[in-house]
């Protein structure tokens, strides 16, 4: 008996240990000033710091946090040690942060800021996950209701497993996407340009599939962070029109389609696409007006593509 009330004390030891070494940080955001930056004063502090609560040492939120630059700092402090740290982006993240959906972070220098889709009053949400093996910070900023900041990422990534991504733009206040693209095979859709992480995916609802075939004017229901293992492709048998395909993604509505009847650009039927010349990108983008940029583009006009090189 002994024995046991002796292994008793040891695990209550070892829980509050871990529970205090939980608690042993203190997180912050600092708004920026006006001109995007945050400065410390004559003391090394820094004004209009906003400290995160926590009830559990995993999760730290703050609500109604105002945000007038756009941009801000997220502050770590290890309170045994009263060591700091700032956290920023890692290089492939994108900028400014979507609202609403997690960003990665990492050990920044110090003064790094974030910038935000907008101006506005944010909620905040800092934590940490485990990405390849790696924990990583996240951190996420909510806008309020009356804040009027676009609630969904500026673009979106067709990722393959082979790293190769094509880009969608789209409305971030409305949550709508198209473009004329090469779709890849086997593609994900990510916010991030990474095709592993399960925190950056929009999968298909239909959890039983694990690979879904788009077929013509077929909208396939998608919703964040489900199904993220699940690959998407495009079936032989749509209208392409040289290899590219017209191609929307709603995530207010949460659904992928090809070709719908709404079709522009080289998708369109030749009659359509013979009134102007339309360019493209290597990769698949469509370009604005004729290219300036050096660089190699396809050129579609009268049902005919070619390459075209433009150089300076």
């Amino acid at each position: 008996m002994k024995k046991i009330y002796t292994l008793i004390i040891s695990l209550l030891l070892v829980s509050l240990s871990a529970s205090a070494q939980d608690y042993d940080y203190n997180v912050y955001i600092i708004p920026a000033s006006a001109d995007g930056t945050v400065t410390p004063d004559a003391s090394g502090n820094y004004s209009d710091m906003v400290q995160l609560s926590t009830s559990d040492g995993d999760t730290y939120t703050a609500s109604d946090v105002a945000v007038t630059s756009g941009k801000f700092a997220v502050y770590v402090e290890k309170r045994s040690t009263q060591e700091f740290t700032f956290n920023g982006l890692p290089p492939y993240a994108v900028t400014p942060i979507p609202a609403n959906y997690p960003s990665p972070l990492t050990i920044a220098s110090t003064g790094t800021v974030i910038t935000l889709p907008g101006a506005g009053v944010y909620d905040f949400e800092y934590y940490t996950r485990s990405i390849d093996g790696i924990s990583t910070n996240m951190i996420v900023a909510k806008p309020t209701a009356t804040s009027g900041v676009p609630e969904y990422p500026q673009k979106l990534y067709l990722m393959n497993a082979s790293g190769a991504s094509v880009e969608v733009q789209g409305d971030a206040t409305t949550g709508e996407y198209a473009a004329d693209v090469i779709v890849p095979a086997d593609f994900k859709i990510s916010y991030e340009p990474q095709y592993n992480v399960d925190a950056f995916i929009f999968g298909p609802t239909d959890a039983s599939e694990s690979a879904i075939t788009l077929e013509d004017d077929t909208p396939v229901a998608i919703a964040y962070a489900t199904n993220t293992s699940a690959t998407f492709n495009v079936s032989q048998s749509v209208k392409q029109y040289y290899g590219y395909s017209h191609i929307e993604i709603n995530l207010k509505d949460g659904y992928i389609e090809v070709n719908n009847d709404i079709q522009t650009g080289v998708s369109a039927i030749p009659s359509q696409v013979s009134r102007e010349a339309m360019y493209y990108t290597i990769d698949g983008r469509m370009v604005q007006g004729r290219p300036t940029s050096s660089g190699i583009y396809i050129e579609n006009l009268g049902g005919t593509s070619r390459k075209i090189i433009v150089s300076q």
